[in-house]
């Protein structure tokens, strides 16, 4: 089994209206030890679409979005590219990162869109589920679980706030926190994250 830590930033909230100008993504062994990483930004192609929120959030300006960006079609050929040098042996690659059922269901979106076939399982391992498994062993409950947040908590330093790639760096890292830090707790937080799978789309 591998993993892939992915992010995204998109035009807004709907898969089927909004669209990814940015996706990101780190591949890793069953340890989570990295193997990789690649991002592309997206020229977008309905920007008339987008929501002035998201646009603000993540820094898209025409100025800045360089026409020569991939079209979606580039974007998701190559992260199949990106994902296929590192799977010699077909195994199943389980998507991660933090409220990333969003994301995925943004991928699902654009490769169903652009007839790419699309390379990861149908299942995701979540971020915010391996926090609630930690508070509950820790009995401990978080502010909120929100990346800024996380970020600060565990000290793992975002050096780019809504930019793909950073944020699926600081992902992992927080992801990797975490784990190291139930590891080192109770029976139940041992037994908790052994019979953790990851959630269905």
């Amino acid at each position: 089994m591998l993993f892939c830590i992915v992010d995204t930033e998109t035009t807004g909230l709907k898969p089927d209206y909004h669209e990814i100008i940015q996706v990101a993504a780190i591949m890793c062994d069953s340890g989570l030890r990295e193997l990789g990483r690649t991002a592309f930004k997206i020229r977008p192609q309905r920007i008339e679409r987008a929501s002035k929120r998201a646009l603000e959030i993540n820094g898209y300006h025409p100025r800045t979005w360089n026409p020569d960006f991939y079209t979606i079609h580039a974007a998701m050929e190559n992260l199949n590219l990106f994902v296929a040098q590192f799977n010699k042996f077909e195994e199943e690659i389980i998507p991660a990162g933090q409220n990333v059922g969003f994301d995925v269901n943004f991928m699902l979106e654009a490769y169903n869109s652009s007839g790419v076939l699309y390379p990861f399982s149908y299942q995701y391992l979540d971020l915010i589920e391996i926090v609630k498994i930690w508070e509950r062993a820790r009995k401990e409950r978080l502010k909120n679980r929100t990346l800024a947040y996380l970020s600060e908590y565990t000290g793992c330093l975002n050096t780019n706030p809504h930019d793909a790639e950073a944020d699926a760096v600081v992902t992992l890292d927080i992801l990797k926190w975490f784990i190291s830090d139930l590891k080192k707790g109770t029976d139940y937080a041992n037994k908790s994250l052994g019979k953790y799978t990851p959630s269905e789309v």
